[in-house]
This record gives C-alpha cells, sequence and structure tokens, in this order.
C-alpha cells in the first residue's frame, strides 16, 4: 500500500501543474538523508518491493506529514536525469519524458516542523515553467 501511495505522489509530482516550487510537503512524499537513499527508495517502489520500502523507514527516508512547509536549499536538475534514465533502464516505470527535468527536481529541502526542530532532506519538487529556466 506504501509504494502505491509513494508512486502516486510521484505520478502527481509529474502530472500536476503548478506556479513554482511546490514547498509544501504532499500525503505520500518521501524525504530522504541523502540523493542516494532517495534514489534506493524510488527504484524500490517502482519494483514494487515492499520490504526494502519498510526497512528505508529506519535507514534514512520518511514521510512527513502533508501540509508541514518547506524550505529549497538546491535544486538538481542533472541528477533528476540521472534517477529518472535509471529508473527506465532497471524497472519497469515505462519512457521518461524527453525534459523531465523541466517537469521535477530532485532538490536538498529543509522541512519545517513546529513542534520540532527543522529537518534536512532530499525530495521531489513539481517545476514550472517560470522556475524551470531559474
Amino acid at each position: 500500500m506504501r509504494a502505491t501511495v509513494v508512486m502516486a505522489a510521484l505520478v502527481v509530482c509529474l502530472a500536476a501543474p503548478t506556479f513554482a516550487y511546490d514547498l509544501q510537503i504532499k500525503s505520500g512524499q518521501a524525504v530522504c538523508d541523502t540523493l542516494r537513499a532517495f534514489e534506493e527508495l524510488t527504484i524500490a517502489i517502482t519494483t514494487d518491493d515492499d520490504q526494502f520500502i519498510a526497512e528505508m523507514g529506519n535507514n534514512g527516508c520518511h514521510m512527513p506529514r502533508p501540509g508541514l512547509s518547506m524550505e529549497l536549499i538546491e535544486a538538481y536538475p542533472d541528477e533528476t536525469v540521472l534517477l529518472f534514465s535509471k529508473l527506465a533502464e532497471y524497472t519497469r516505470i515505462g519512457p521518461v519524458p524527453g525534459h523531465v527535468e523541466r517537469l521535477t527536481h530532485l532538490a536538498k529541502v529543509r522541512v519545517l516542523t513546529p513542534d520540532e526542530a527543522s529537518s534536512i532532506g532530499f525530495t521531489l519538487l513539481r517545476v514550472s515553467p517560470r522556475s524551470a529556466g531559474q
């Protein structure tokens, strides 16, 4: 079930229009301590490896509650292309849009939690046509 929710969040991230970086946590959006962990989680999701996905919850990835605010620290369009190229090669995700970096970015973000200290992690953020050129 968790794999379905996270994959749905990834698809929504790619398909839904927006006007700026989406800086609010969406339902099912994963945030991981490292880009490598995010890549591993994403591959596990697309291969339906529920056991690995559950283990990632203890190894640097989590799903913050929806509606939390985030601050963009840095976007990584080149790593976005590499991630989706690997997904297309090693999983059943199918063809990837030619310029996926214009739709979404792997990004380093600060997750702002009201009752706790903020945390830093990596996630996918939708990109608008305006912010894609910046």
